[in-house]
């Protein structure tokens, strides 16, 4: 049962860019002759298209002060990242009005904060290449109740929200499906555990997840639906804790990512879902077949890092069309299967440059790759499929999964045609363990390797440091860094998944060792 809700899960896991953070400027509208501000963090990039967030301050804050604790910003700097300024509130903890804060009902204050909102879309969209299907809205606290009143009064314009000690009105009703990461404090006064419970009974309404909830890392529960309802507990009050802004990006670029339409979903290829035994535990992968009968080639393909693996239907389309089986196992930790997930467990491990820091964080690596090891072993051994002819690929974590895989095959001859690397430790490869860790995999591996990236990826040092040894290997073996895809606003995972950008390269890569 936990394998067939991957079914529904879209296509693509978007993948965090490190680059430089614009500089903020202050941006004025005047809506009902009124001045209003914010402080705007806007990528300089030409015409592309770029994600747009909203950050709503808690009453008595500012958009100065909020950005300096939330900086949302740093970990999504090709997102256009907006720190509206409230205006003098009245409430029931602030009855004289004197403190900044936004409306929490429809027709409060003559719609004052919906109209600037209204304002700022129109200015983000026409003049500064915001991506419609991408826009985001978060808050903290009173700015977390004008949130849900931006979904209640203004679904059309969100992807997906966020809410951070936050909770659902009296009386406001929720009528649009939306992607929502509830963040609640169990032991916070002002919205308590009461209100929190509430609110999220509304949202999973709203949102068709009447379903049990599955566990999605440390205090995180998901409830899935028409839109998933993501819940995180921490033990702290009335607070933004640290690692919020982290998690609510991640959600943005993932839950809410934009869909497939209906159309082009009913085209995709359909999936077999399977299960393989890792370290005494049933995991599940999926299997796409070429039509016809007979002993296909194998292109297997390893997540990255993703909490919520995707099926990668999109893939299997191109190379269903080429005759060979795409072959997607989830490890332990990630979707449904069993297991801790990784990059929790790495955040857990001080001083990662260190070498006993970085031992630690390869543990985690190779107990994954035993997933990957139990995997091949499964699909080779299936009797639609030609064993001598199996591919093994990855992207980021999973292209890390790919060259380990390569590193033990040149000692246990498992058996491996041909591996393709892409983007292998990109984002992590500040910390030089991973150029010495890799290299060393890279030399002793048996079977001719690919390494791809795209020209925007978090990092090039992959290709720089591992491109030179692949030269000395000789051929097969190469090394290419692509043009970023036209279609890039979320980042390398664009590349990932478009063979419109590596297609061709790969497909001469695989005749030149043997496989086609």
């Amino acid at each position: 049962m936990r394998a067939m809700l991957l079914l529904s899960w879209c296509l693509i896991q978007l993948i965090a860019i490190p680059m430089a953070v614009a500089a903020p400027r202050v941006m004025t509208w005047t809506v009902d002759g009124v001045k209003r501000e914010a402080l705007v963090f806007a990528p300089n990039a030409g015409s592309e298209k770029h994600p747009l967030v909203f950050a709503f301050h808690g009453q008595g804050a500012n958009m100065q002060t909020f950005a300096k604790l939330a900086a949302l910003e740093t970990h999504w700097p090709q997102a256009i990242v907006v720190y509206p300024q409230g205006l003098p509130t009245g409430s029931r903890g602030n009855p004289s009005g004197t403190k900044a804060g936004w409306q929490r009902f429809a027709g409060e204050d003559g719609d004052r904060d919906l109209k600037f909102v209204d304002a700022m879309l129109d200015t983000f969209r026409r003049e500064h290449h915001a991506e419609e299907r991408q826009t985001y809205a978060t808050g903290f606290s009173n700015g977390a109740a004008f949130t849900m009143l931006l979904w209640e009064k203004r679904s059309e314009a969100f992807a997906a929200f966020a809410i951070a000690a936050g909770a659902l009105p009296p009386g406001q009703h929720l009528s649009v499906a939306r992607p929502v990461l509830q963040i609640v404090g169990t032991t916070d006064p002002l919205t308590t555990s009461a209100h929190a419970e509430k609110t999220i009974a509304a949202e999973r309404s709203t949102n068709g997840a009447s379903g049990a909830g599955q566990d999605c890392g440390p205090d995180c529960t998901i409830y899935r639906g028409v839109a998933d309802v993501r819940v995180l507990m921490h033990p702290g009050g009335h607070v933004y804790p640290p690692q919020t802004s982290e998690q609510i990006v991640e959600f943005f670029r993932t839950s809410g990512a934009p869909k497939e339409s209906a159309s082009a979903t009913a085209t995709l290829p359909k999936a077999d879902i399977i299960q393989y035994k890792s370290h005494n535990e049933e995991l599940i992968g999926f299997v796409y077949k070429p039509p016809g009968q007979g002993r296909f080639p194998v292109y297997m393909w390893n997540h990255g890092s993703e909490r919520d693996p995707l099926p990668a239907a999109m893939l299997a389309r191109f190379w269903l069309k080429r005759g060979f089986i795409l072959f997607v196992p989830l490890r332990a930790g990630h979707g449904p299967n069993p297991g801790k997930w990784i990059v929790y467990e790495q955040k857990l491990i001080r001083d990662q440059g260190s070498p006993a820091g970085f031992q630690k964080v390869m543990a985690l690596h190779e107990r994954a790759n035993d997933d990957v090891v139990a995997a091949y072993n499964w699909i080779a051994r299936q009797d639609f499929v030609d064993p001598k002819r199996i591919v093994v690929s990855g992207s980021s974590f999973g292209a890390v999964q790919s060259l380990l895989l390569a590193e033990r095959d040149g000692a246990e001859v498992v058996g491996v045609k041909c591996i393709v690397a892409m983007a292998p430790a990109s984002e992590s490869w500040a910390n030089p363990n991973w150029a010495t860790k890799l290299t060393s995999a890279v030399d002793a591996a048996r079977a001719p390797i690919f390494l791809m990236q795209a020209s925007n990826d978090s990092s090039l040092g992959p290709d720089t440091v591992l491109g030179p040894r692949l030269e000395r290997k000789g051929f097969p073996n190469r090394h290419k860094t692509f043009p970023a895809p036209s279609d890039h606003t979320q980042g390398p995972g664009a590349f990932f998944y478009d063979p419109r950008s590596w297609g061709d390269d790969l497909l001469a890569f695989l005749h030149d060792c043997g496989e086609m």
